[in-house]
């Protein structure tokens, strides 16, 4: 009995610690890292697009893509990209901020749409009231639309990619953790962001064969700068998904990849950059 009760207790132990957030364990936050979310945009090329590749759904669906990056008449940004499984519009503010985004899905089967829930997702900021608005809609009728409190440690999914990118171009290499807003869960989730170095994508873990696109970038960069995101705190027990997003180690710190290794998995690439406009 006494045997039973010391292993309840290290038992009860290891999952208080295994619970623990990242703030107790000594991590930085976004907000102390990039105060006020400024995005460093005077770091940022005013003129960027690409082509790659994206997988979505297990492999179910892969299509090509084009992205275009540039800054505004305003002083703000865009961003566009097509594949096809979605067409994809972000505005920022000058400071980087994100106003708006739009996500069409071109997806139309039943199975697909039925586990999404969703044909077209809409996210706007009130800056003002301090609220991130998340809008969906499917053949063209809103079915929901949810609010969440948007602070300086809060960012969402769709904002992720430039917002490491930033950590990058202020020479912040290392681990941190924020809350995010995950909109196919509907909800804000606390995640803890792992910086690590490598010097090819294929050493990365993986649930799927790496395309012969992806395996040629270790051609063409030699270092890469690895950001692995995963649930923090007690969510951690319950999902051990991680995500992966591969940047170029050189300046601008350019986004190269985006995976997850859970079984649904999906991933993108981008196989080339230009930096100037033609």
């Amino acid at each position: 009995m006494v045997m039973k009760s010391s292993l309840f207790r290290v038992f009860a132990v290891l999952m208080i610690m295994f619970c623990l957030s990242s703030a107790l364990l000594g991590l930085d936050s976004l907000e102390m890292l990039l105060p006020e979310n400024k995005f460093y945009v005077t770091l940022f090329p005013e003129y960027e697009r690409g082509t790659g590749e994206v997988v979505f759904h297990a492999g179910q669906y892969l299509s090509n893509f084009e992205y275009l990056f540039r800054k505004t008449e305003d002083g703000g940004y865009y961003f566009f990209s097509e594949s096809g499984v979605s067409t994809v519009e972000k505005y920022f503010t000058s400071k980087m901020r994100l106003i708006s985004h739009s996500n069409q899905f071109h997806i139309k089967e039943d199975s697909i749409i039925k586990k999404q829930g969703y044909d077209r997702r809409q996210i706007d900021v009130d800056a003002a009231a301090k609220t991130i608005i998340l809008t969906l809609y499917k053949d063209g009728s809103m079915l929901s639309q949810h609010k969440f409190p948007l602070n300086e440690n809060t960012v969402d999914t769709d904002n992720i990619v430039f917002m490491l990118q930033s950590m990058l171009l202020s020479n912040k290499h290392q681990d941190f953790y924020c809350d995010v807003l995950v909109p196919n869960e509907r909800g804000i989730y606390p995640m803890k962001f792992r910086f690590q170095e490598t010097e090819s994508i294929t050493s990365l873990p993986a649930r799927f064969d790496f395309p012969a696109g992806m395996k040629a970038l270790d051609k063409e960069y030699s270092k890469y700068n690895v950001f692995v995101m995963s649930l923090d705190s007690i969510f951690s027990l319950f999902v051990w998904t991680k995500w992966y997003l591969v940047y170029d180690a050189r300046y601008p710190y350019s986004f190269i990849a985006y995976w997850t290794d859970e079984k649904d998995y999906e991933f993108y690439y981008v196989g080339k950059h230009i930096y100037k406009e033609e």
